[in-house]
C-alpha cells in the first residue's frame, strides 16, 4: 500500500491520501505532519461509515473555497484523496485508474489471509461471546428511544454518543451506527477485552439517555433494565445492568 500512497500523493497539488480496507476497518495514510491523531481518527471514522452507508461502488468530487478532494467508494475499499487549488484532477484520475484495482486485490488478499488459520494453529478466543449480547442489548435500548425520538434524531444521538467517548474506548471505531441508528459489529482487527467493552457500552448507554432525554422528557420515564431481553444472563453475568444504571 505503501507504493499506491506514494504514488498518489506525488500527484500535483495532492495533500493527503487515505485508504481504507472496509473488510478489516484498517486505514493506510499518507497526511501532513500537522494533523493530530484524533483529527486522523475522526476522518477515517467519518469515511468509513460514509462508504459503509453506500451499497455500490460510487466516486464523490468535492469542492471546497480553500481546496477540493476525492473520494472513490469500491467493492472492498474506499480511497480518499484531498489537496490544494492547484490539485492536477485530469492527473489525478490518471493515477486513481491504475491503482484502484490493485487496491480492491490487495484488500481482497489480506480478507483471505486473516480468515486462514495455519495447521496446529490455535485461534485465539473470540471476542463474538460478549460483543453480541452487547450489541443486541443496545439496538433494544435505542430502538425504544427511538419510537420517542424518531430514527433521525435516533441515529444522530448514538453516534454523537459515541464520539464523546473515542477518546476513553478507541476501540469503539470497530462499531458502526447505522441510519436507522442500530449498532453493527464490524470485524475487529485487534482482541478486546471484555471489562473495557461492557464499560464502554454502559457509558454509552448513558449518554444516549442523557442526550434523549433533553429531546423528549417523556424518555425519563423508560428504565434500561426493562428494554432488554437476557434471557442466558449474560449481561447480568458482565455486569452491565449495575454499569447502566438509571
Amino acid at each position: 500500500m505503501n507504493k499506491m500512497l506514494a504514488d498518489i500523493k506525488a500527484v500535483q497539488g495532492v495533500s493527503g491520501v487515505l485508504i481504507l480496507d472496509l473488510q478489516n476497518s484498517i486505514s493506510y495514510k499518507l497526511l501532513p505532519a500537522g494533523l493530530e491523531k484524533d483529527q486522523v481518527r475522526r476522518l477515517a471514522t467519518t469515511l468509513l461509515e460514509l462508504c459503509r452507508e453506500t451499497e455500490d461502488p460510487v466516486r464523490m468530487d468535492l469542492k471546497f473555497d480553500n481546496g477540493a478532494a476525492v473520494l472513490v467508494k469500491l467493492n472492498r475499499a474506499g480511497v480518499f484523496v484531498y489537496g490544494r487549488p492547484s490539485l492536477n484532477l485530469s492527473m489525478l484520475e490518471l493515477v486513481l485508474r491504475s491503482s484502484i484495482s490493485t487496491v480492491e486485490k490487495r484488500v481482497q488478499r489480506r480478507s483471505r489471509e486473516t480468515r486462514e488459520i495455519p495447521k496446529g494453529v490455535t485461534p485465539p478466543a473470540s471476542a463474538r461471546t460478549f460483543v453480541e449480547p452487547l450489541v443486541e442489548a443496545m439496538n433494544q435500548i435505542a430502538s425504544a428511544y427511538g419510537k420517542h425520538i424518531g430514527t433521525y434524531l435516533l441515529a444522530q444521538k448514538m453516534r454523537e454518543a459515541r464520539e464523546k467517548l473515542l477518546q476513553e474506548f478507541p476501540f469503539l471505531t470497530n462499531f458502526f451506527v447505522n441510519n436507522s441508528g442500530m449498532v453493527l459489529a464490524i470485524k475487529d482487527k485487534e482482541a478486546l477485552q471484555e471489562e473495557s467493552v461492557v464499560l464502554a457500552f454502559a457509558r454509552w448507554v448513558s449518554l444516549l439517555r442523557q442526550l434523549c432525554r433533553i429531546i423528549s422528557p417523556e424518555t425519563r420515564k423508560i428504565k434500561t433494565s426493562d428494554l432488554i431481553q437476557d434471557s442466558a444472563g449474560k449481561l447480568e453475568k458482565m455486569g452491565f445492568y449495575q454499569l447502566c444504571e438509571d
